[in-house]
């Protein structure tokens, strides 16, 4: 079964990273605990269930040791810093993304 990583949350932060493997019912399920408009920032398959674990314990770890880390999978980063940390950590190279970026850096400010 293909397991997603995903980012959510503003634009501008704060962000959650987490694994599903059902992205829409992953986002319907957290915009019933979030006091702000929960929007899917980014979505990525995975691959299996092991890989999709190491990909988000890396991207925690990542925010966690620079003290961004809230609470739980959330985090006080932008979208585009850590869209760009995960497609590091999967190296890939998503078309369009450096336009995404600068939009994401935009609409952040």
């Amino acid at each position: 079964m293909i397991h997603y990583i995903y980012i959510a949350g503003k634009i501008d932060g704060p962000v959650k990273i987490g694994i599903t493997t059902d992205v829409l019912r992953r986002m319907q399920q957290l915009k019933t605990g979030v006091p702000f408009h929960l929007q899917l920032l980014f979505a990525h398959p995975a691959g299996d269930s092991k890989r999709a674990r190491e990909i988000e314990r890396l991207m925690h770890d990542c925010w966690s040791e620079d003290g961004y880390k809230l609470n739980g999978e959330w985090f006080d980063i932008c979208a585009a810093d850590a869209i760009e940390i995960l497609l590091s950590e999967i190296n890939c190279d998503v078309p369009g993304y450096k336009k995404w970026k600068l939009l994401f850096e935009a609409l952040g400010k």
